[in-house]
């Protein structure tokens, strides 16, 4: 006589739909994926962050972009920033960021902005980003008079900028307003690139020598002969003197 024993265990109804969409959730999440997402056309520029994150409730950590796994970039001063989820499988450059991504351990965090274009290489995000300053440089200083710029000195500028490879970043330096200008002689001062004590007639001139330096020690990347990255490096000297 064989005899069989089964627990009488009754699982309530509630928590075997919860368990089943547990499950499906867990299932989810490895299918979704942002390259999905854009071929399926879900995620297009001019889209906004928050719609962008709303895509991305089922994807997992390493997906996702506005985790805390993710690799953000934020270009402080020109609202833009590349932000990449963990896994790498795309970069997402954003424009009009004033409050950047800043996820914690327990939860996603999206900031503000609009998706300008995404890319499967970071190579290929900060091209891109160059590209938009380029544009706003021409855009805003294409035919700015500067009209507060000492006069002399912009006679000067315009007379040696054929011979002198700091002109260009000398004449942008000159274009900022007196109170940026002022924060970035502070700090290099700070850490010894300009001398105060340099004649009042070379002032331009010794700004231009000591960005120079900075950039050759900071920055070698840039290209000072290209406006674009004169922003860049201006911008960078600005940030790197409010983090102090």
């Amino acid at each position: 006589m064989r005899i069989s024993w089964r627990p009488n265990i009754s699982v309530p109804k509630g928590l075997l739909l919860k368990l089943f969409l547990i499950g499906q959730l867990v299932f989810l999440s490895g299918c979704v994926s942002n390259a999905a997402l854009i071929k399926a056309g879900k995620i297009y520029p001019g889209m906004t962050k928050n719609e962008l994150n709303r895509l991305n409730i089922l994807t997992n950590q390493f997906q996702h972009p506005f985790a805390i796994t993710a690799t953000r970039k934020f270009y402080r001063g020109l609202n833009l920033e590349i932000i990449a989820p963990a896994d790498k499988s795309m970069y997402f450059v954003f424009q009009n960021v004033t409050i950047p991504s800043n996820p914690s351990l327990l939860s996603v965090h999206d900031g503000n902005g609009v998706l300008d274009s995404y890319y499967s290489s970071l190579s290929d995000a900060e091209l891109r980003v160059s590209r938009i300053v380029q544009a706003r440089v021409k855009r805003d200083y294409g035919g700015i008079k500067r009209s507060d710029v000492d006069v002399n000195e912009s006679a000067n500028t315009e007379r040696n900028v054929k011979n002198d490879s700091d002109a260009v970043l000398r004449d942008e330096f000159s274009r900022l307003p007196f109170a940026n200008r002022l924060d970035i002689k502070n700090y290099l001062s700070d850490i010894g690139l300009y001398n105060a004590s340099t004649p009042c007639c070379g002032y331009t001139k010794a700004m231009g020598a000591a960005l120079t330096q900075y950039r050759d020690a900071y920055h070698p990347e840039l290209n000072l002969a290209q406006l674009a990255d004169v922003v860049i490096l201006l911008d960078k000297v600005t940030s790197a003197e409010k983090a102090l």
